[in-house]
């Protein structure tokens, strides 16, 4: 079950992204926000920084496996395949 809308609740990838016309030059927090699943949001269940039964936690793994397992290979691909 993927989650969408003005809150997802699911853990997503952040890449800051400089913007030039901001001074001094800085952050423009709404093109920072990647919502293409990567196999590395993975992290914090992983690493047990959230706790399993976590609702973002298990959103999280769950849109990993959905978008991301490949039965050809037996595991999980680091993005989507083309």
């Amino acid at each position: 079950m993927q989650v969408d809308g003005p809150r997802r609740q699911s853990f997503i990838k952040c890449i800051r992204v400089k913007e030039k016309n901001s001074n001094p030059i800085g952050y423009d927090a709404f093109a920072s926000s990647v919502i293409d699943v990567d196999v590395v949001e993975y992290a914090p269940a992983y690493f047990g920084i959230i706790e399993q039964q976590d609702i973002k936690n298990r959103y999280t793994v769950r849109r990993i496996h959905e978008n991301l397992w490949d039965s050809e290979i037996g595991g999980l691909n680091r993005y989507p395949e083309m």
